[in-house]
């Protein structure tokens, strides 16, 4: 885990040769050595009603967010690189600095499953820009500090209330932190990007402290932190959600070991405290409040010499707040109730021995549902007072598909890939990849009694069943230059039997066909210097 802070948080060699190398693993994660950021999937804007609401475009901004740090974490540096951070006892102090600039389209149509009715959103011109600087002293201490600056701008239907991204386009601290070795031990404090297991249960940005420790093949790995007030609360149901009153604790406790095979098993523990306050201080209203612990195994390795494997395995537990409304409207007093929840997500790689470098790829996920839950995320809508909450509530990331981008809340996901490089190695296209990915979406719990459906991440899915849906990802990417990269992503979602198929007015008459595909495709290029 250590070696995947390290990548994140930016311990690169002061040769810009090393920053400069891209490569590009499969299905889509973009590797390079100074973290040039590609925002593949558009997951902020996939779902949303025909009348998209503030608080639906802000979920989709939350997990963009995470897609962006998942990729952080998938970022790798080169052996040379990695090979150069290893070189003990250093007898000067290196300086470097450089940065990227990013833009993105995103461009999305039906996403009410409904083609007769205008898009709320049509698209969306994000720009991103990010400059760093990293001090590497005598004896490997080093300092690296990385500002960030959006740029947000929406092209929508008349009418259609954005969330506020004032707070997220103002310059910021998005990394800054002093990592100081010690024999096999390395502390780390500051904000930093960090993770726990595969990064379902967790995996961010924190200001925070960190502590590593390797010795053979053991690894002990902890942090403690809180979240950065500038980012916005996964529970967009309290006010203020978007101001900057996101306080949440977190504790994780990591021990790994990996065999001379390359067969790696891991257990960690990870507690999330919720300090988030409202801005409305009316002791009448809802309260919010919801703590979670995570306890996971995971295992990783080969299965033979062109095939490898990983699972992870959660049981959540914890404490939760109820909902103060019935049925959406009908207040009720809140109680506090347990939370008992798990996920699962396992899945294989086969590397075909081609000229082509085709990998072929499997994954199952889920995670458990709760019957009586209206919204998946929410306090208001949230778990029934008085019931256990089976709903299984993550601050990580969780890939699922670009159209429908769902949550890992109430789902079970199969996805199939398949993945090429056309071109062969020595060429300046040689790392140009082409992918796609199928998935098959449905519900862990299909509804509760009295007829009521169960809840998903999309409020569209609103009939008793299982059947979600399936979706399809096609993805290219390639080095143009040397410090130039293109991203290309078409995702599609067609809705299945617990979506809605003809909206009618309360006369009868046809409003819309909700059986439509929803679709939506990113476009980016990234120049780092």
């Amino acid at each position: 885990m250590y070696k995947l802070m390290m990548k994140e948080n930016a311990m690169v060699s002061t040769k810009k040769q090393i920053q400069r190398t891209v490569t590009v693993s499969s299905f889509a994660r973009i590797k390079t050595a100074n973290f040039v950021v590609t925002f593949m999937a558009v997951q902020m804007f996939a779902l949303g009603l025909a009348s998209l609401t503030s608080a639906q475009v802000e979920e989709r901004l939350r997990i963009t967010e995470q897609e962006r740090q998942r990729q952080f974490e998938a970022k790798t540096t080169t052996q040379a690189a990695d090979d150069y951070l290893k070189i003990p006892d250093r007898n000067y102090t290196g300086f470097d600095t450089g940065g990227w600039y990013t833009i993105n389209y995103f461009a999305f149509q039906d996403t009410d499953n409904d083609r007769t009715s205008p898009d709320a959103l049509k698209g969306l011109i994000l720009q991103d820009f990010r400059t760093w600087f990293n001090v590497l002293f005598k004896n490997d201490i080093n300092l690296y500090v990385r500002f960030k600056k959006l740029r947000f701008d929406f092209q929508k239907e008349d009418g259609v209330v954005l969330p506020d991204t004032n707070l997220l386009e103002e310059v910021d601290l998005d990394l800054g932190f002093v990592s100081i070795p010690y024999k096999k031990t390395r502390l780390q404090l500051g904000r930093q990007f960090l993770q726990s297991g595969r990064g379902l249960v967790f995996s961010g940005v924190l200001d925070a402290a960190s502590l590593n420790w390797q010795h053979a093949g053991l690894s002990l790995d902890t942090f403690y932190g809180s979240t950065p007030r500038k980012t916005h609360n996964i529970d967009r149901s309290i006010p203020g959600f978007d101001l900057g009153n996101n306080d949440r604790l977190f504790f994780n406790f990591q021990a790994a070991y990996q065999l001379p095979s390359n067969h790696r098993f891991y257990s960690f523990y990870t507690t999330q405290r919720d300090h988030s306050t409202s801005t409305v201080f009316d002791p009448n209203v809802t309260n919010f409040h919801y703590d979670s612990e995570y306890i996971g195994v995971g295992a990783s390795g080969p299965i033979s010499k062109r095939s490898v494997y990983y699972a992870e395995s959660i049981w959540q537990s914890g404490e939760v707040l109820s909902s103060s409304t019935l049925g959406g409207t009908a207040p009720t007093p809140q109680t506090r109730d347990e939370v008992d929840a798990y996920s699962l997500r396992t899945g294989v790689n086969y590397f075909v021995p081609d000229d082509k470098r085709t990998v072929l790829s499997a994954e199952f996920a889920m995670g458990s549902g709760d019957a009586d839950r209206a919204d998946v995320i929410t306090t208001l809508a949230g778990n029934a007072p008085g019931t256990k909450d089976k709903n299984f509530m993550y601050f990580g990331f969780y890939d699922g598909g670009l159209a429908l981008s769902p949550r890992l809340s109430n789902m079970k996901v199969w996805r199939l890939g398949y993945s090429f490089k056309p071109f062969k190695r020595g060429t300046q296209v040689a790392e140009t990849q082409i992918a796609s990915i199928i998935s098959f979406y449905r519900k862990d719990i299909p509804g509760s009694f009295g007829n009521i459906p169960s809840a998903i991440s999309d409020p569209q899915s609103n009939l008793v069943g299982t059947d979600v849906g399936t979706g399809l990802d096609v993805f290219a990417s390639s080095k143009i230059f040397s410090d130039l990269t293109a991203v290309a992503r078409y995702g599609m979602f067609l809705p299945g039997s617990t979506f809605t198929k003809v909206f009618r007015s309360p006369t009868g008459a046809i409003l819309g066909d909700g059986d439509d595909k929803t679709t939506q495709v990113s476009l980016t290029l990234t120049a780092s210097f």
